[in-house]
């Protein structure tokens, strides 16, 4: 299964941006506000939405000023969570996630919306950095 969020725009140079995601500290800004967020390691951390289990996700392969592959461990459920980075024009950049696991239809059917809403709530947090 993979999900893609909205694209996001921001007008701030790719590796200002890309700076700022290598460090794990950025996902307290961008989870929604209700969301309990605790960092593990300079390159782990996890949080916990409403009604879900805890979610882990560790920084596990960085492309300079490109992407992010973030991956689950000690969850349920095996998935990566990638940061795609675009630089549009010099001092603009775009920002786009996917999600990417394997999951069985029931659960494809109960994670599906919550995860697009969780995107689309991470993306209007980057816009408004």
């Amino acid at each position: 299964m993979e999900i893609r969020s909205r694209i996001g725009s921001k007008k701030i140079p790719v590796e200002i941006i890309f700076t700022r995601f290598k460090n794990v500290n950025i996902f307290k800004r961008l989870l929604p506000k209700s969301c309990r967020f605790k960092i593990l390691t300079q390159k782990k951390f996890c949080f916990k939405l409403s009604g879900m289990p805890e979610i882990f996700l560790d920084v596990e392969k960085i492309f300079d000023n490109e992407k992010i592959i973030y991956s689950s461990f000690e969850s349920k459920f095996d998935f990566t969570l990638e940061a795609f980075f675009t630089e549009t024009s010099k001092n603009q950049t775009d920002l786009q996630l996917i999600f990417k696991g394997t999951f069985n239809s029931v659960m494809i059917m109960m994670i599906k919306n919550p995860i697009k809403n969780f995107f689309d709530e991470i993306i209007s947090n980057f816009e408004n950095l």
